[in-house]
Parts: structure tokens; C-alpha cells; sequence
């Protein structure tokens, strides 16, 4: 599985490092929904989930599975905003 041994690189200390080595890796490959929610529990600040999310999502496999992401996220706000944007993309 190529893409995990991506998630293992991206085991960093500082949150902006985990952020930038994951979102290089959603970039560069396609992914299941399930390979971007390992790499969301590798975060620790909700807005850097939601920004993996927002860098992800074209290369994502399986979007019917976008439920399974929601746990990741404390706050219910933050699953909103996930799912007002991905409703807003679907529309577009």
C-alpha cells in the first residue's frame, strides 16, 4: 500500500508539518476514504482536518463514504462545515 507508507512519513511532531506532509500526499495520489482518515487522526487542530478534506477531496475514490469521516472532528459545527462544502462542491 504506497499510500501508507505516506502516512507513516507524516507522523511529525509539529502540526504544521504533519498538515503540509499530508496535504503533499492527498495531492499527489488518489485515496479511499478510509487512507484520509488516518491521515485526519494524525491532526490534532480541527481546522487543519478541514483543510486536509478540502485538499483531498478530488482525488478521493470513494466520496459515497464521506460519513465515516465524521468522527474525527469534536464539534459537531466543524462536521457541518465539512458537509455544507461538500454539498456546495456536489452542486457545482
Amino acid at each position: 500500500d504506497p499510500n501508507g507508507d505516506i502516512i507513516a512519513k507524516c507522523v511529525e511532531v509539529f502540526e504544521d508539518d504533519k498538515l503540509k506532509c499530508a496535504t503533499k500526499a492527498v495531492l499527489r495520489n488518489s485515496l479511499s476514504i478510509d487512507q484520509l482518515r488516518r491521515l485526519l487522526l494524525l491532526l490534532d487542530f480541527e481546522n487543519s482536518k478541514i483543510v486536509l478534506i478540502k485538499s483531498a477531496w478530488s482525488n478521493v475514490s470513494d466520496k459515497e463514504n464521506v460519513a465515516s469521516l465524521y468522527d474525527v472532528f469534536e464539534f459537531q459545527s466543524n462536521v457541518d462545515k465539512v458537509k455544507a462544502w461538500i454539498s456546495q462542491q456536489n452542486s457545482n
